[in-house]
């Protein structure tokens, strides 16, 4: 009874066609699509297991080469033990799946495709010691996939070092919590054995999640080796409880925008005017103070206008902040946010008069603020263009932030971005700036978008048309934020600071126009007084001379360094004398004064390469605190001498603590007499 489509391997699909044809609505009721279409497809790999005549797509010969590859580095034979088998075909699936992604510019993360990627390098990891492979090796695997794949995809041997530092900085981080966290499964299994229990909670599948990395996949794959099952719901439902206790933890007011149910009953329509007029007459369509819907508005509280000019927080750039005002009324915008059906949200301070439903009102911009944040908006794009150019394609924005002061722009990179790199990213931007790029906003449909290259943000929900902001032929992005109209309206860039903000993302701070400047001006005045105190007239040699500083700064350091040491040698000959026998041991016990705590560990060292017997016990004495030092030879500590005990005690009687080894110890006291 045999024939094509049996789940038996006698026939194989090597080529799949799919005629697209009807809608089923989940309750077997068809209807016919608008648009029909075939779906064919080749199975590349499954067709070469035909021609080469092999069993598998784990025998062809770009699969066989990193198959081989991980008998080598693991000391194991392929179809010896079908357990190895299932790790051997596990490892070799994912470091090719692992090095595609990485050189598509995909990086380790906990959400989205990110997550998919650690899942399946820590997935080969683990499935690497089950091998007995004790070092990290996915890199050094990686490179044999390259090897195999790299004539159809130059890319992977151009981006080879990156994709390196991506799995070897993942497979490092996954292998410090590996151990500990097995363990606890581990403990956790036992305790369940114990109680006769077959099913892993929900919430020990989380704590593995969230403290030790461990996906909830690779969690429930290790169980089942245990004959122990894991119920997904139970985990989602921790983990959406970890998001509640985070929106829990928002501030009211910050998010009555999005949360007030009685916004969410707001149907009102409201136009946004502001990319091109910055002053706007507006009617008020909806009053809102402390939540609720009011007919009129004193003091404080939120107002929705049927048209406004300004901009609402959102895409990374604040709000903008100005004036509503009428006959006998006036009110500053403080903040703007969107309501949850789109319209813009005003927080107002009113100072003069009041506001009643239908009123009509002139909003206007505050447009020197306005100017600096677009400035500072449009700066973060050539920033991003120019870090992708400098460090690498695999740059994406994990975060933006843009105020009239200056900006702030996050992205995700496995380390540090070195000064070279910077000062080259630095140079790059301001070129973009002084190259006068015209800038271009262009609202067209996603798909036309997507077509001319614009870059969009991962997993970011876009509508069926988008605005496209284009500057030069150097960026290209989705954006709804205001933006100057030529890129030499932003002056200049200085990048102020880089830093890691988590895992694999950095941020940059930098700022634009005139505050730029400031910092410029700031730095030089710096090197002018530097150059002062050094005695020189200008600046353009101070670098030669702060390093010839710091040259014979580092020599007299050492002089210094063995005065100090003939010092304290000579200390410790003239304190020789002080030695007396206390029991089996010699002993030196001293009170000093203002004596550097370093210094007296020299000293004992010196008194220790003497005499194998000697036990030092000094308390240096400065203002109302003491340190106490102390030291002890070989044959004192065999003896049973303990410093680190005695250093404690000592301290404990003078309000403080402290320890150490038995050879060598030190502690604090805070109560001098």
């Amino acid at each position: 009874g045999c024939t094509v489509g049996c789940e038996c391997d006698r026939y194989m699909e090597i080529w799949n066609n799919v005629f697209t044809q009807f809608d089923n609505d989940g309750h077997n009721n068809y209807t016919e699509l608008e648009q029909k279409n075939i779906d064919t497809g080749m199975g590349l790999e499954r067709l070469a297991v035909v021609m080469q005549d092999v069993d598998s797509v784990f025998d062809i010969d770009t699969m066989k080469a990193i198959r081989d590859r991980i008998c080598e580095m693991s000391g194991k034979t392929y179809q010896v033990d079908a357990m190895d088998d299932v790790s051997i075909r596990l490892i070799t699936d994912h470091i090719r799946s692992s090095t595609f992604l990485v050189s598509d510019g995909v990086m380790p993360s906990n959400e989205g495709r990110g997550y998919v990627l650690r899942r399946l390098i820590r997935r080969a990891a683990r499935h690497g010691r089950m091998l007995g492979i004790k070092d990290t090796f996915l890199a050094n695997l990686s490179n044999t996939v390259i090897e195999e794949c790299k004539d159809g995809y130059p890319e992977l041997e151009e981006k080879k070092d990156f994709i390196f530092k991506v799995l070897s900085q993942e497979e490092e981080k996954f292998n410090k919590t590996i151990d500990q966290g097995l363990a606890i499964l581990a403990d956790m299994e036992a305790e369940m054995e114990k109680n006769g229990e077959k099913v892993l909670s929900g919430e020990n599948a989380f704590k593995l999640y969230d403290t030790y990395g461990f996906p909830f996949e690779l969690t429930q794959e290790i169980a089942q080796e245990s004959g122990v099952e894991v119920v997904r719901e139970e985990f989602d439902t921790e983990m959406n409880k970890q998001k509640e206790r985070a929106r829990a933890a928002r501030n009211t007011k910050e998010s009555f925008g999005e949360q007030n149910e009685t916004l969410m009953k707001f149907t009102k329509e409201s136009t946004f005017v502001g990319y091109d007029e910055w002053t706007c007459t507006g009617k008020v369509i909806g009053l809102f103070k402390d939540g609720q819907e009011v007919d009129s508005l004193d003091g404080e509280g939120q107002v929705i206008l049927d048209k406004t000019s300004f901009y609402a927080e959102s895409g990374g750039q604040v709000a903008d902040q100005g004036t509503l005002t009428a006959d006998g009324f006036v009110a500053q915008v403080t903040d703007v946010k969107k309501a949850p059906n789109k319209q813009h949200l005003h927080s107002i301070t009113i100072e003069e008069g009041s506001l009643t439903l239908g009123m009509e009102v002139t909003c206007t911009v505050d447009s020197k603020k306005r100017v600096a944040t677009m400035a500072n908006h449009s700066c973060t794009h050539l920033l991003q263009a120019a870090l992708q150019k400098v460090i690498g394609s695999h740059i994406h924005q994990a975060g933006s932030y843009n105020c009239p002061d200056y900006l702030r722009f996050d992205f995700n990179h496995y380390e540090k971005v070195t000064n070279e790199q910077l000062a080259e990213v630095e140079a790059l931007v301001n070129r973009y700036i002084a190259d006068s790029y015209p800038v271009t906003k262009e609202v067209m449909p996603i798909e036309e978008a997507k077509k001319l290259g614009a870059m969009a943000l991962f997993n970011e929900k876009y509508g069926d048309t988008v605005r496209v902001v284009t500057m030069g032929d150097v960026s290209k992005e989705f954006c709804a934020g205001c933006h100057v109209n030529n890129t030499a309206e932003i002056g200049m860039c200085k990048i102020i600071s880089e830093e890691s903000i988590g895992s694999d993302v950095r941020r940059i701070t930098a700022k634009t126009k005139f505050a730029a400047y400031e910092e410029f001006a700031s730095e030089h005045t710096m090197l002018e007084n530097i150059a002062a105190s050094a005695k020189q007239k200008s600046i353009k040699a101070i670098d030669e001379k702060v390093d010839n500083a710091y040259k014979q700064m580092k020599d007299l350091q050492k002089e210094i360094a063995n005065l100090k040491n003939q010092i304290f040698a000579l200390k410790s000959s003239d304190w020789e004398k002080d030695i007396v026998e206390v029991g089996s041991v010699h002993a030196l016990i001293k009170k000093v004064e203002g004596m550097d705590a370093n210094a007296l560990k020299d000293i004992v060292s010196n008194l220790k390469a003497k005499d194998a017997n000697v036990v030092c016990f000094f308390a240096n004495v400065n203002g109302d605190k003491v340190v106490f030092v102390s030291g002890a030879g070989k044959e004192a500590v065999a003896k049973g001498v303990h410093c680190g005990k005695l250093v404690k005690a000592a301290a404990q009687v003078c309000s403080g603590n402290g320890g150490g080894k038995p050879d060598m110890a030190q502690a604090g006291g805070k109560d001098a007499s």
